[in-house]
């Protein structure tokens, strides 16, 4: 008896790993190729204010505008630029550690990229930058939709 109760118990296993998950199947989840600003505050959270971000690369600015209010759960965003898809370009992504994202696409990606923040007018940080793009592939290395992705974080005070 005690056999024949190993034998099932080595068929089940069997069965168990037949079972995985592991079965090379592609999803359809997409990305895009994007360089992304960070804003980090100085203190706890961005000073209220109305932001400009500037990302100028190969001969192009773009911009994204964008107003933090005294409210710290409130933040209204209005996406400014001379392109008509501007909105497509820029996101506004608050993040559990009070930075804020403002992500710049550039198409085809630049390799050298000058940053300038401003807060109501006024000049917080200008920074030149030579990203490092990082491959993200969201299906698996195996199943195409290759991206590349870099991310520069600015200190504002």
């Amino acid at each position: 008896m005690p056999s024949s109760r190993l034998g099932a118990l080595a068929a089940l296993l069997a069965l168990t790993a037949c079972d995985s998950p592991a079965t090379g199947a592609c999803t359809l989840i997409g990305c895009a190729d994007a360089y992304s600003v960070t804003l980090a505050p100085a203190g706890d959270v961005l000073t209220p204010g109305r932001y400009a971000v500037e990302a100028s690369a190969d001969g192009e600015t773009e911009s994204c505008a964008f107003t933090v209010s005294a409210d710290a759960g409130q933040t209204d965003i209005s996406v400014s630029g001379e392109s008509e898809g501007c909105q497509g370009l820029f996101a506004f992504m608050p993040s559990t550690d009070a930075e804020t994202r403002v992500r710049v696409v550039f198409s085809p990606l630049a390799d050298d990229v000058t940053i300038r923040v401003r807060r109501d007018g006024a000049d917080l940080a200008s920074v030149r930058v030579d990203p490092v793009y990082v491959d993200q592939y969201p299906n698996g290395p195996d199943c195409g939709a290759v991206c590349r992705q870099a991310d520069t974080t600015v200190r504002v005070p």
